[in-house]
């Protein structure tokens, strides 16, 4: 009668291995593979985000960088603003730039000054007629680019002179327009 208790207790013990085994196939090895595929999932994202974040970094550091430069050319921009009592200076400046150069003036006129409180300056245009030819009319407003102050062409009218047709001559009508800070 052991014989049949033995294998009694040998079938009770395989039904039960059994039993796990297939508890384990279908209930713990399921939940097992998803929680693997789900920690693959979260490490993804986790990368993603990693990326995404050293990207947003990347680019705040840019921005920054990008806008200390305009801070810094700003302030370029402005340390050449001459303070507005100093403005007979200015119309010198722009003078003294056709005074080396083979070109007849004829006229420089100070415009109304437009204040740009935003900005904290006054534009002041400037009129200035003259007689050249295209070379040296090219060489004066190279000229404007080299003075102490910032100085914009507005409008610029080239007509051929009919009276001075050797050498040609230009007649010129060039509208400047410099700046003056409104901070003294």
């Amino acid at each position: 009668m052991k014989v049949g208790r033995n294998l009694q207790s040998i079938i009770i013990a395989s039904v039960l291995f059994v039993g796990v085994v297939v508890f384990g196939s279908v209930v713990i090895y399921p939940s097992f593979t998803q929680m693997i595929r789900k920690k693959q999932e979260l490490d993804k994202k986790q990368e993603e985000v990693d990326n995404v974040s050293k990207t947003i970094v990347k680019g705040m550091t840019q921005f920054k960088k990008e806008f200390e430069d305009l801070e810094k050319e700003y302030e370029n921009l402005t340390e050449k603003l001459p303070l507005k009592n100093s403005f007979p200076e200015l119309l010198n400046q722009i003078s003294r730039q056709t005074e080396a150069l083979p070109v007849e003036v004829i006229a420089i006129n100070r415009l109304q000054e437009k204040e740009d409180a935003q900005l904290n300056v006054v534009r002041v245009p400037v009129i200035i007629d003259l007689i050249t030819d295209y070379k040296t009319l090219g060489n004066y407003l190279k000229s404007l680019e080299d003075i102490e102050i910032a100085v914009t062409i507005r409008r610029l009218v080239i007509i051929k002179d009919e009276k001075n047709l050797v050498p040609p001559r230009l007649r010129v009508n060039l509208e400047l327009e410099t700046y003056v800070s409104l901070v003294e």
